[in-house]
């Protein structure tokens, strides 16, 4: 955790060093996103952990849309927003009767966003986009007692993320924007917990996250 931390506080020094230097006005901003989200790698649905008191199995997810929103700040060429996205996912496991529906959270810590253009230039800007997340997925039927098979209880996953995509905007008005973005990312598994029980750490459980997104952004004075 000390890790994301200083990536948050670096990204931001950076930022407000870069605007400093500019010379230029903060616009905030806030926006709407619909997404189409695939989660895949460590989550095969062919494997499990144990616990001191349960074994958590492993889900296989199927792609689904989402939704989230977001607020930001927006100075000339860079931008830093902050966002949540939530996704119900269906999923699957290596045992009979564990499959469910998952509610999938995504907290975006910090996205910083390179615009290629200014709005004085085009009207459609290109972007490169920098992601840090935490992820939380909840599965209602995916773990149970040690030799109790038949209690079925649910669990949660937590995750970081950390993600290097690209984008557009089109500038519908002066200040309400189009935002189109493909945005590839690793997700590293972190802890699982099950109902009831503690919150134990995990490793080598990382996974592809790719969120392909379009948004309404609009911008205040």
């Amino acid at each position: 955790m000390k890790l994301i931390h200083h990536l948050i506080l670096s990204g931001l020094l950076c930022f407000s060093l870069a605007a400093g230097a500019q010379e230029i006005r903060i616009q905030p901003y806030t926006g709407l996103a619909v997404d189409y989200i695939i989660l895949a790698g460590s989550y095969d649905g062919a494997s499990f952990f144990t616990t001191d008191d349960e074994t958590i199995l492993v889900p296989k997810l199927k792609p689904n849309f989402g939704y989230g929103f977001l607020f930001g700040f927006k100075m000339g060429k860079g931008a830093v927003d902050f966002a949540y996205h939530i996704s119900f996912m269906e999923y699957t496991s290596m045992e009979d009767g564990f499959s469910g529906k998952s509610t999938n959270h995504f907290v975006r810590y910090l996205s910083y966003k390179r615009h290629f253009n200014t709005p004085d230039v085009k009207r459609f800007i290109p972007y490169l986009d920098f992601d840090l997340s935490i992820a939380f997925n909840h599965f209602e039927k995916i773990s149970y007692p040690l030799y109790q098979q038949s209690e079925i209880l649910s669990a949660n996953y937590g995750g970081v993320i950390f993600g290097l995509g690209f984008g557009s905007q089109l500038y519908l008005t002066d200040r309400l924007t189009l935002d189109l973005k493909i945005l590839p990312e690793l997700y590293i598994g972190t802890d699982i917990r099950a109902k009831g029980s503690e919150r134990y750490e995990i490793t080598k459980f990382s996974n592809f996250l790719l969120i392909n997104s379009i948004g309404l952004n609009y911008y205040f004075n």
